[in-house]
């Protein structure tokens, strides 16, 4: 028997289970050190883990920011049980750091992407080698960015530091896990692919009416459009440094709101005396 998630419930475990990997394999040392603490501390660190990868599933960019600087916290106290080891500070600029790279990391891996799929290959195929190849440029730059902060302007120690983490700690294979993860929601997930959709249009928030043309009415969801919009127009400037650019945003682009098959938890209902069209929903192609 096979069961088929055709409503997209479960996706965002994916990266959940992504974050719970990654976050046990930063700790591994201090799991593996035998002192008998070793299998609490190993689901602990994994639900860290899991908990920021919902967040920046649910939360957008805001979510991602405020994960990063939850679970550094939260590992701190996991670690020696109090908040010794964890600088607001550091976590503040190590979580601005990535936001940034994650701008450009973003746009040459979503550029790539379009171009492969002008190329002819499969919407999986772009999607992952976008992805992973934009995760891994987010990587290497947020991280080297995180070091010049922390080594006072010092370049090459910098840099030495960033490859380190790149190389011998396994960062490649962090960033490459979280591309995997990225590529497969962009082209399966509905509400990923939602939400794709909605970043690269324009939306006019005044247009309801009763051609069913209606806005999310769920706050979260329009919470994180909106970062996303703000993130893909500023990303698409970071993106002209290398030459790759998200597609431009088209001003007369309108999609119904409706993702099918999908449960109403993802979208909610219409505002107050605007009615839906069923030929409506019947035409909307995705």
């Amino acid at each position: 028997m096979m069961y088929v998630d055709k409503d997209g419930r479960f996706w965002f475990l994916i990266p959940m289970a992504i974050g719970a990997i990654i976050n046990v394999a930063d700790h591994w040392g201090e799991i593996t050190k035998g002192d008998g603490n070793g299998v609490w501390k190993f689901f602990a660190y994994a639900g860290v883990g899991a908990g920021n990868g919902a967040l920046m599933y649910f939360g957008g960019p805001i979510g991602a920011f405020g994960g990063s600087m939850l679970a550094d916290a939260t590992n701190s106290l996991i670690h020696d049980g109090n908040l010794n080891q964890y600088d607001v500070g550091d976590s503040f600029n190590k979580a601005c750091f990535a936001t940034v790279g994650s701008l450009l990391g973003s746009s040459v891996g979503n550029g790539i992407t379009d171009k492969m799929m002008e190329w002819g290959a499969s919407e999986l195929a772009s999607n992952l080698t976008g992805q992973i190849i934009g995760s891994n440029i987010s990587r290497i730059s947020s991280t080297f960015m995180y070091q010049v902060d922390r080594n006072n302007g010092d370049i090459n120690q910098a840099w030495k530091n960033t490859w380190n983490d790149y190389t011998e700690n396994g960062g490649w294979w962090r960033a490459s896990l979280s591309g995997a993860g990225s590529g497969t929601l962009k082209t399966y997930d509905p509400r990923t692919i939602y939400l794709e959709k909605e970043v690269r249009k324009e939306v006019d928030r005044n247009s309801y009416t009763n051609e069913s043309e209606v806005l999310y009415t769920d706050w979260a969801f329009r919470l994180q459009v909106a970062q996303y919009q703000a993130m893909h127009g500023f990303g698409s400037l970071i993106g002209t440094t290398s030459g790759y650019l998200l597609n431009p945003i088209p001003s007369n682009l309108y999609l119904y709101p409706t993702i099918p098959n999908t449960p109403n938890y993802f979208y909610p209902s219409p505002p107050p005396g605007t009615n839906r069209s069923k030929k409506r929903d019947e035409e909307v192609q995705y």
